[in-house]
């Protein structure tokens, strides 16, 4: 129950409806989702609010685990700390608390919750279920949409913004479960459950495709590639999975209107705009370098590349701990890759966080998402992290067995490597 009130979290976090200066009244969505939507970021700290109480209310057994985050996560805290003063000082003080404490309990909730309750293999299953099921009911309340009416959810551009409310973030959605959707289909040993995580893996396909998204494209190729990267059938496994997405693919789209999206993915036009805005953030970093350009209302303005965006308005004061988060994933992803190779019983776990990390990484590079308080990217890199995490300290305990069985620090040494 507890990790299913995560994947809702996660959903309600992803849910906004579409708005700028031409569209400023979008299309309803129909019952119920239209009012889930409204709902959307007060559900989201409803959840959030939640799942903290269960995380403080979890009886505080002690734990074979040494540390439940990573470093990175704390490097995320410093700049939300950096975007808090700075709006404080020049800006909308209710913003700035509003923005740094929903941060704060958001990391608060996934440290005291899913990632202390990260104890053995089956609680890695879970966590994997709930960044999946996100994926899942994305496809089935825009499919739902979708069966009443398709304008509201492809409005934009005949682009799929579902109830994101933006193709980006729902391409990013979409790429962001992936990994955990390929672990979940080859986890499975009865077939029934292999074959409904196949359909929900093309059906999150389709739905990337049809985002129009080149950045969710990148992602999930990304995130396919890292997680085939090794074994000795992994070219079979590729083969078939290419085969039969495009098995489903193509006589789906047969039926579409798919000219709008293949023109979006094919428009330079859409390229040089994002290179437009990422000349200017480039410009307000090199005007002002060590603090970044001031700010022009009562919050901070983001475009379209994190790490851009936090040159901008922050200056080499927000890069520092920005430096430092890249260099503690990277270093968790080189981990994993170790661990991959020298434990194969984990090489899928450690695959699926490798390809899901490596995927929001990059993505960060063309969305802002690093500097979201609670969105699905933000939620979504938490748990990654704090997966990460635990497949290494899972790791250092077997090395460090004692021969008497019992694992250092561990309490419950036979649910240590229980089996999924």
């Amino acid at each position: 129950m507890a990790w299913l009130l995560v994947a809702l979290c996660c959903f309600a976090a992803s849910l906004s409806e579409f708005r700028d200066q031409y569209v400023l009244d979008p299309p309803d969505l129909v019952f119920p989702l239209e009012q889930l939507r409204a709902a959307g970021r007060p559900l989201s700290l409803l959840l959030v609010g939640l799942l903290l109480w269960l995380g403080v209310e979890t009886p505080n057994k002690q734990s074979w685990r040494q540390r439940f985050m990573p470093s990175a996560v704390w490097c995320l805290m410093a700049i939300q700390g950096l975007i808090f003063f700075k709006t404080f000082a020049s800006g909308s003080l209710s913003f700035a608390l509003l923005a740094f404490m929903t941060f704060a309990s958001t990391v608060l909730m996934v440290w005291l919750g899913p990632s202390r309750w990260l104890q053995d293999d089956g609680q890695f299953y879970l966590a994997i279920w709930a960044i999946a099921s996100v994926g899942v009911l994305f496809v089935i309340a825009n499919g739902y949409q979708a069966f009443f009416d398709l304008y509201p959810i492809t409005f934009v551009h005949g682009a799929l913004l579902g109830t994101t409310g933006n193709p980006q973030h729902a391409a990013t959605l979409l790429a962001t479960t992936v990994p955990c959707l390929l672990f979940l289909m080859q986890a499975q040993r009865q077939q029934r459950q292999q074959i409904f995580w196949v359909i929900a893996l093309v059906l999150v396909l389709i739905a990337l495709f049809l985002t129009a998204s080149r950045t969710g494209a990148l992602m999930g190729c990304l995130a396919v590639l890292l997680f085939f990267r090794r074994g000795k059938n992994q070219f079979i496994r590729v083969a078939f999975f290419i085969g039969l997405f495009v098995a489903v693919l193509v006589p789906i789209l047969s039926t579409l209107d798919t000219n709008s999206v293949a023109n979006q993915l094919l428009d330079t036009e859409l390229e040089n705009s994002r290179l437009r805005v990422w000349r200017a953030m480039w410009n307000a970093f090199s005007s002002h370098p060590f603090f970044g350009a001031p700010l022009q209302s009562d919050r901070l303005g983001y475009g379209e590349n994190s790490w851009l965006a936090i040159a901008a308005n922050l200056g080499i004061v927000g890069l520092i701990p920005l430096f430092f988060f890249g260099v503690s994933c990277i270093r968790l992803i080189l981990k994993l890759d170790q661990i991959a190779t020298r434990s194969p019983m984990y090489s899928l776990h450690s695959n699926t966080i490798i390809a899901g990390l490596a995927a929001l990484l990059v993505g960060s590079i063309f969305e802002a998402f690093l500097l979201g308080t609670i969105t699905f990217p933000s939620l979504a890199l938490l748990l990654y992290l704090s997966l990460g995490q635990y497949l290494i300290e899972l790791h250092q305990a077997m090395n460090s067995r004692l021969p008497s069985g019992e694992a250092p620090g561990s309490y419950y040494p036979e649910q240590l490597y229980p089996n999924i």
